[in-house]
């Protein structure tokens, strides 16, 4: 009986965990002694004590690995302990960046199709929540909504917004363009399995794309040209993508998003093209960054430790690195840290291409999110890495356990 209930409890919070986490972080807005990071660090802590279970290291090299990588990780603050930061910036980098590995193990567990289509469909319903939070705030914004963006937003002004003004939502418009991009693939992924109404994932994938050109990240503007690309490829190469859904989308789609933008400024029209020509000037623009940090570094093959380089250091050391996770990563763990992590992915993607049965949602997540991870500090983000790592699990489910979400 307490095993069932404890399942069951574990199943509620895998569902409706992305909801949770959307809800805390709107509460923010209304009431700034809400910390949402810590909130959701005790959550993801109740999730481990409750999955702690489905950790294994035996089974596969991958699993070895996934657990050296954490440890590793973990064992940095030996390293950090010599850069004088606050210990406050380590533990933060934890949570953020190592706490959410845990979704690994629950998506590489045999999770029954129910449980799934719920964690989906919640992922889905939660992120249109945050896009329409978003652009409400961003047609309409008040004195107490710039203030929360202050709270989370580093170097933060009214001026600064009002001259680069990007849809951020209650996150940040780095998350609003990654979960942006997501929607795009969830939207695709319904549309080729033909699961509910044409009309709907129309709105889903338009929605999706606003949501990523507002939020001005040129790397969500790549990746999801790429993964639209990819999508319509493999639907028309498989036959399971129809034309219709292909005209009412040549129709529908110019027309919802020119009544959108017809409302909005032309300055941020403009502003919109200038982003998305520009991809050419992104590394360049953080390669100085990168380098500094590098050439700096006291010690680069095992690292600074953990949180030592990025966004919570800027103030405490001279040399940060704030747009780009492998950089950041080279810096804090060392060539060990970073040698395990692209072995990980590696793994993962000859798994992938190995596999029987192809489930290209989950390929599409991790891609979508180690691209962007290029020029931002992706695999730092809280809101991020429960999907990336459960993406990778779902990738590693064994072939007999494996369920297609149909």
């Amino acid at each position: 009986m307490f095993l069932q209930k404890k399942k069951h409890f574990e199943n509620l919070i895998v569902q409706y965990y992305y909801l949770i986490v959307m809800l805390i972080y709107f509460s923010g807005i209304f009431n700034p002694m809400i910390r949402p990071g810590l909130i959701i660090s005790i959550i993801l802590c109740l999730i481990i004590l409750i999955s702690i279970n489905k950790i294994t290291i035996q089974s596969n090299s991958f699993l070895f690995l996934l657990f050296a990588f954490v440890i590793y990780n973990l064992f940095s603050i030996i390293f950090y302990l010599n850069t004088n930061l606050p210990l406050s910036v380590f533990v933060a980098e934890v949570s953020n960046a190592i706490l959410p590995v845990i979704f690994f193990y629950i998506g590489r567990s045999n999770l029954n199709e129910k449980t799934l289509k719920y964690f989906y469909g919640v992922l889905v319903i939660s992120i249109v929540f945050c896009l329409i939070v978003g652009l409400y705030y961003y047609l309409s914004p008040n004195e107490q909504y710039i203030k929360y963006l202050d709270s989370i937003t580093y170097n933060f002004s009214y001026d600064a917004y009002l001259m680069d003004k990007r849809l951020n939502s209650f996150l940040g418009s780095t998350e609003v363009g990654s979960l942006s991009a997501i929607l795009i693939v969830l939207a695709l992924n319904n549309v080729i399995k033909n699961k509910g109404v044409i009309l709907q994932h129309i709105f889903l994938y338009s929605f999706g794309i606003i949501g990523v050109c507002l939020s001005m990240q040129r790397s969500a503007m790549a990746a999801s040209c790429l993964m639209i690309i990819m999508w319509h490829f493999i639907g028309l190469k498989n036959r399971t993508i129809s034309y219709k859904f292909i005209v009412i989308q040549l129709l529908l789609l110019p027309l919802f998003i020119f009544l959108l933008f017809i409302n909005i400024d032309n300055e941020i029209i403009n502003y919109l093209m200038l982003r998305f020509t520009s991809f050419d000037s992104a590394i360049g623009e953080r390669s100085m960054s990168w380098l500094d940090a590098t050439n700096n570094s006291s010690n680069i093959f095992f690292g600074s430790g953990l949180g030592s380089v990025g966004h919570r250091a800027i103030g405490y050391t001279q040399y940060t690195v704030s747009d780009g996770s492998y950089f950041k990563m080279l810096n804090e763990t060392g060539i060990i840290g970073l040698s395990l992590f692209i072995i990980l992915i590696i793994l993962t993607y000859n798994r992938f291409f190995r596999k029987k049965e192809h489930e290209y949602l989950d390929i599409s997540i991790v891609s979508i999110l180690l691209f962007q991870a290029i020029g931002s500090n992706i695999l730092s983000f809280q809101t991020l890495l429960p999907i990336f790592w459960f993406s990778i699990g779902r990738l590693w489910v064994k072939d007999k356990q494996y369920i297609l979400i149909k």
